[in-house]
């Protein structure tokens, strides 16, 4: 008998795989969290452009997809990613609200880790700095 808490099958093996809301281009602007790829991301690599600021891009194979997780940053900040095959994706910080706490810039689809890249720009006027995931060398 199945009670609210059971289903008629709970004697199949329960699959630990996470299911995934989206693949390659249709991940493409969506939030990690909602999509459930920011479960168990590939770290690609680690950046920090600024006293404070961490910028990590990470990937998700079973989603296709990319995106950057900062923390350290202040308002104004402009964080965007991008990939080879992919549009690029965009966070502005718009508030106090949004610099004590870690966020993430929406996805861009990419079948490549290393083809990942991300722009810095800090503050409104500040200078751009850019990322690759594949050697983690500052560019313009």
């Amino acid at each position: 008998m199945a009670g609210p808490w059971r289903s008629e099958s709970a004697d199949a093996p329960a699959s630990f795989e996470p299911e995934f809301a989206c693949h390659g281009q249709r991940c493409t602007g969506k939030d990690v969290i909602a999509t459930r790829c920011g479960i168990h991301p590939a770290m690609t690599s680690t950046h920090r452009p600024a006293p404070g600021l961490r910028v990590d891009l990470r990937y998700e194979a079973g989603c296709g997809a990319g995106w950057a997780r900062v923390w350290g940053q202040r308002i104004g900040d402009v964080f965007t990613v991008s990939a080879a095959d992919g549009q690029p994706q965009t966070l502005t910080v718009p508030d106090k609200y949004a610099t004590g706490v870690r966020l993430h810039t929406p996805m861009v689809a990419t079948g490549s880790p290393e083809t990942l890249r991300v722009c810095v720009r800090l503050g409104p006027d500040g200078r751009r700095q850019c990322f690759w995931a594949a050697d983690g060398t500052p560019s313009s």
